[in-house]
Order: C-alpha cells, then sequence, then structure tokens
C-alpha cells in the first residue's frame, strides 16, 4: 500500500520503489480513481487493462489452487 502512491507519491520513491510499483494492483486503482475523474476513463484504458489482467491472474490460480487442493 505504501509503494502504490496513496500516502507518498510513486515520483518520489526511490528506483527500486518505483520498479516495486509496476507490481502492485493498489497504484493502478489509485491511478484509476485519481485521474479517472479528472481525464476520463477511456484516456485511462491502460489502468483498466491493468486492474482486470491482475483480476485474472488472481482468479486463475485461486482455480488452480482450489483444483489442487480439492483432490
Amino acid at each position: 500500500m505504501f509503494i502504490s502512491g496513496i500516502f507518498i507519491a510513486i515520483a518520489s520513491l526511490p528506483l527500486y520503489g518505483r520498479v516495486l510499483s509496476w507490481f502492485s494492483p493498489v497504484s493502478y486503482a489509485a491511478d484509476l480513481l485519481y485521474k479517472g475523474w479528472v481525464q476520463g476513463l477511456l484516456r485511462r484504458a491502460h489502468d483498466v487493462v491493468m486492474l482486470v489482467a491482475f483480476a485474472a491472474a488472481m482468479f486463475a490460480l485461486s482455480v488452480i489452487r482450489m483444483r489442487a487442493w480439492n483432490k
């Protein structure tokens, strides 16, 4: 949550923090909420695509995990 840009601006993070923020879905959600109101959702398509990709990946991993657990 601290690398997502909610509490500390991503631009002020060190390089490793900025790289880690690419892998945080919260940073895309925060960016979408912050900039989506001003620019509109169509201009923030990258954030929407990344959030859908994170959701799909987490869902796929949970299905795989549940299938393995139920065997």
